[in-house]
């Protein structure tokens, strides 16, 4: 805990936790170039239509969410 600000904690990674991290990086990386490769035989303006298409998407999986806490109530 930070002695001047008692909100702030800091937590240590272990020894597994650290590993962990490391594999998470990089499947992260992995994935990343995987999406450069799949993404570079479109030119701008077909990029263009996949992010409206993905925003629109988002936006409408969002608006269908539910909060089933709410919803189980009587």
């Amino acid at each position: 805990q930070n002695a001047q600000n008692k909100r702030e904690v800091h937590y240590k990674l272990t020894k597994k936790g650290k590993k962990l991290s490391s594999i998470h990086d990089e499947l992260h990386n992995q994935a990343v170039k995987k999406y450069e490769e799949v993404l570079k035989v479109f030119n701008e303006k077909e990029l263009d239509v996949i992010v409206e298409f993905l925003s629109r998407s988002i936006s409408a999986l969002k608006e269908e969410e539910v909060d089933y806490d709410d919803s189980n109530k009587t």
